[in-house]
């Protein structure tokens, strides 16, 4: 019977190693490398890092409506039937028209637009039927024309007339937040994930060396019964515990590679056989209380983000009101030409010019719309105002809690090496009495799953109080600091500095 017992145990073992075997070599990984890996290759991480690339060329391309000019070119050809006077009667004749222009217009800081357009003209009368025109056609072979608009009242002032570029360069800040909530997110992940499969591990170690310690028990018990030194009943107590242990070591595989596949989903990639190399025990300095609330209330990511999305609100109010708003522009232009070839027989100047100003006044007949659209826009900037109240009081609240869970664990650290310390003494004690007949196996047992217990309440303790530290680093800003700052500098940096800061 006994041996039956040992049989079946052993082929659960073998086959639950078997399907939880890696089929791949695993890669082991520091904390470290597992962060660099994830900020290389980890897909929401490249996705915030592209969308923050797509707003800083988007701030490129809205500063550049203010250096730019743009070019037009058009070439137009008409042909028309116009009166004309043969004799004492009067008939028709033909007209061919070919004219080209170009204009250059810009828009400038102010609000200003300047334009300037240089055309020439050809022309072909009809002179079969001998006919006489007078002034019919264009003016001007070839003129030039400058024209300038100022608005005063709607499409005046800063906020409006750089509106674009202004938001641009809001959605930008914007991503950059994001950008970097996404980073320290990801690492504070990444970091929780490394050391719960480092637990995983270790848990599966600590089974694994109770299973081989179980089976040496069961042994060395089976051998006293051969030689008469003990009753076989006493082998019952052993073989139970090894069974025991056989299903925690299965269930310690199962845990290892769930936690294992865990940090590979936020390295990026499922294809990699991850496991926990050496961890790091040096300690995280961690800010006072009172630092560490100023700090998360001023630098945690979501409080960073939850600004730039007020800042983005703020700079929407005013060109969201603006089309509601009376106008009140200012034009004037000059334009110059030489006469057309119609005056050739004439004599005088044979150029003209022209110069006028004009003065443009429209308003809506009422505010319906101007009030709604204002209303609008404050409504925006107040939800931004309350959104980031909120993040303030996430971060401030969080901090606090994590801070608490930090020292919890601390505390529970130092209890559980003593208590780890004060176990292992007492099975030694035990596994002495045993072996001169004054304990039994089920003290020694007892004193060997005090052992194993306080052994995996350290390796928790341990995790609880790196999980804290990570969520207190993320909270205070300082994770984004010191793993990935570089990289988000660089980033910001692809589409060159903004000339018109």
């Amino acid at each position: 019977m006994r041996e039956l017992v040992r049989l079946g145990s052993l082929l659960l073992a073998l086959v639950l190693l078997g399907a939880a075997a890696p089929v791949r070599a695993q890669t082991r990984l520091s904390p470290r490398e597992a962060v660099a890996i994830a900020l290389r290759e980890n897909p929401s991480l490249a996705a915030a890092i592209a969308g923050l690339r797509r707003a800083q060329w988007a701030v490129v391309g809205e500063n550049a409506a203010f250096t730019i000019p743009t070019l037009q070119i058009d070439v137009a050809g008409q042909h028309s039937e116009s009166p004309a006077f043969q004799g004492d009667r009067l008939t028709s004749a033909g007209i061919d028209l070919l004219s080209v222009g170009g204009r250059l217009s810009q828009r400038l800081r102010l609000g200003t637009d300047l334009a300037l357009r240089v055309e020439h003209t050809e022309r072909w009368e009809d002179r079969r039927r001998n006919v006489s025109l007078f002034a019919t056609g264009p003016v001007y072979d070839t003129s030039a024309r400058l024209e300038l608009t100022q608005p005063f009242w709607r499409g005046s002032g800063r906020e409006v007339v750089q509106a674009a570029l202004l938001q641009a360069r809001a959605a930008a800040t914007e991503a950059e937040a994001a950008a970097e909530r996404t980073a320290s997110q990801i690492i504070r992940d990444v970091l929780v994930a490394w050391w719960q499969l480092w637990l995983a591990e270790e848990t599966l170690r600590i089974e694994e060396e109770a299973l081989d310690l179980a089976r040496r028990q069961r042994d060395e018990a089976q051998r006293k019964v051969e030689l008469g030194a003990a009753a076989p009943v006493s082998v019952l107590t052993f073989e139970t515990r090894v069974a025991e242990r056989e299903e925690s070591v299965a269930s310690a595989l199962r845990q290892r590679r769930e936690r294992a596949l865990a940090l590979a989903a936020q390295l990026g990639t499922v294809e990699r056989e991850v496991a926990a190399g050496e961890p790091s025990w040096a300690p995280v300095e961690i800010p006072d209380p009172e630092t560490a609330r100023r700090l998360a209330v001023e630098r945690a990511p979501e409080v960073r983000e939850a600004e730039a999305a007020l800042a983005a609100a703020n700079t929407r109010v005013e060109p969201t009101v603006d089309p509601f708003r009376p106008r009140l522009d200012l034009q004037g232009f000059a334009e110059v030409g030489g006469l057309s070839s119609i005056y050739a027989g004439f004599e005088g100047n044979p150029f003209a010019w022209v110069a006028g100003v004009n003065l443009i006044f429209e308003t809506p007949l009422g505010t319906t719309r101007y009030r709604a659209a204002a209303s609008q826009a404050r409504l925006a900037v107040q939800e931004a105002d309350r959104r980031l109240a909120q993040a303030r009081l996430m971060a401030e609240s969080g901090i606090d809690a994590e801070r608490a869970r930090l020292e919890s664990a601390q505390e529970r650290v130092g209890l559980a090496r003593r208590t780890l310390e004060v176990a292992q003494a007492q099975l030694r004690a035990e596994q002495r009495k045993y072996e001169i007949g004054t304990a039994t196996p089920i003290e020694v047992l007892q004193a060997e799953e005090a052992v194993r217990t306080a052994r995996l309440r350290l390796a928790t303790a341990e995790v609880e109080l790196r999980s804290a530290e990570a969520a207190i680093e993320h909270l205070t800003g300082r994770l984004v600091e010191r793993w990935a700052g570089e990289l988000l500098a660089a980033q910001s940096a692809v589409a060159g500095p903004d000339p018109s800061r």
